[in-house]
C-alpha cells in the first residue's frame, strides 16, 4: 500500500511539474532546484506513513494547477476534487479553501455565474452522497480543536519549524512578486504574463495566509496544509524563474535562497532522524 500510494502521489506531483515544463521554457537547473526544495521538505516519510493525507493533497494540487494555470474547464476536475475531499479530512479543508477562492476570485465576468452554479452543484452533490462523511469530518475537526485548546493534541516542534520555514519562504516570494514583479507594465507580453499568473499567484497568497493562521489555531490542519503549499511551490517557483518581468538579479538571489532553505530543511530532517524514520527530540 505505501508503494502504490507513493507511485500515485509522486506521479501526480511530477505530472504537475512536467505540465509546466511543456508550457514554459524552463532551465534544467531550475527543475533540479525546485525538486531539491520539494524533496527537502521530507514528504517521502509523510507519503508512506500518512497514505490518505498525501494522496488527497496531491490530487488537490494537480487540480488547482490545471484550473488556475492552464485554465482548464472545471467540470473535468471537480469530480477529482470530490474524490480528494472524501479521501481525508484535510483534503476536504483544502477543497473548501479552493472553492471559496475560485468563486470569489478564480473566474471573472460571465464565467463567474457558471463557476458559482458549478460550485453550488458540487456542494449539493457532496452533501447528498457524502453527508455522513462530512458530519464525521466536522466531528473530527471539532475534536482536533478541542485537543488543541486543551494542549493535549498532536504537536511536534520539528514539523512546526519545517512548516513555518515553508510558509514564510512562500510569503516572501509572493510579497516580492507583488511589490516588484507584478508592477511592471508596458510590453504586451508583460500584460499577457500577468493575466496568466494572476489567478494562481493570488490563490497561493490566499492559501499561505490561511495556513499561517490555521497552524497557530490547530496544528494538525496547519501542518497538512503546509504540505500542499510545498507541492504548489514547484510551479510557483518555476513561473517566477521563467518570468520575463522578473529581473535577473532577483532570479539569482531567489536561486541562492532556495538552495540555502533546501539544505536547512535537509539538515533539520537529518537531525530529527526523518531520513531513517526515527524521530529524535
Amino acid at each position: 500500500m505505501p508503494f502504490v500510494n507513493a507511485c500515485l502521489t509522486y506521479g501526480l506531483c511530477f505530472a504537475l511539474l512536467k505540465a509546466i515544463c511543456k508550457r514554459k521554457q524552463v532551465l534544467k537547473k531550475d527543475i533540479a532546484l525546485v525538486l531539491l526544495f520539494f524533496m527537502s521538505r521530507g514528504l517521502l516519510m509523510m507519503t508512506i506513513a500518512n497514505i490518505r493525507t498525501m494522496l488527497s493533497l496531491a490530487i488537490v494540487a494537480y487540480c488547482i494547477y490545471k484550473l488556475l494555470v492552464e485554465r482548464k474547464r472545471g467540470i473535468k476536475y471537480f469530480p477529482l476534487l470530490i474524490v480528494a475531499a472524501l479521501i481525508h479530512t484535510v483534503g476536504m479543508a483544502a477543497v473548501m479553501i479552493f472553492i471559496i477562492y475560485y468563486i470569489l476570485k478564480g473566474s471573472k465576468g460571465r464565467n463567474r455565474l457558471f463557476t458559482t452554479l458549478g460550485a453550488f452543484i458540487f456542494v449539493v452533490v457532496s452533501y447528498v452522497y457524502g453527508r455522513n462523511y462530512i458530519y464525521l469530518a466536522i466531528d473530527k475537526g471539532e475534536n482536533y480543536l478541542a485537543y488543541s485548546q486543551a494542549s493535549t493534541g498532536y504537536f511536534y516542534i520539528w514539523e512546526f519549524i519545517l512548516s513555518l520555514i515553508v510558509i514564510f519562504v512562500t510569503l516572501f516570494i509572493l510579497f516580492v512578486y507583488y511589490l516588484k514583479i507584478n508592477r511592471k507594465f508596458g510590453l504586451e507580453e508583460y500584460k499577457k504574463e500577468k493575466e496568466d499568473y494572476s489567478a494562481f499567484v493570488r490563490f497561493m497568497l490566499f492559501l499561505t495566509l490561511s495556513d499561517l493562521a490555521a497552524i497557530w489555531i490547530e496544528f494538525n490542519i496547519g501542518l497538512r496544509l503546509s504540505w500542499l503549499i510545498a507541492i504548489l511551490d514547484m510551479p510557483l517557483l518555476l513561473l517566477i524563474l521563467v518570468s520575463k518581468r522578473c529581473p535577473d538579479t532577483f532570479k539569482y538571489r531567489l536561486r541562492n535562497l532556495i538552495k540555502i532553505v533546501s539544505f536547512t530543511l535537509l539538515f533539520i530532517a537529518c537531525v530529527r532522524g526523518d531520513l531513517c524514520s526515527l524521530k529524535f527530540v
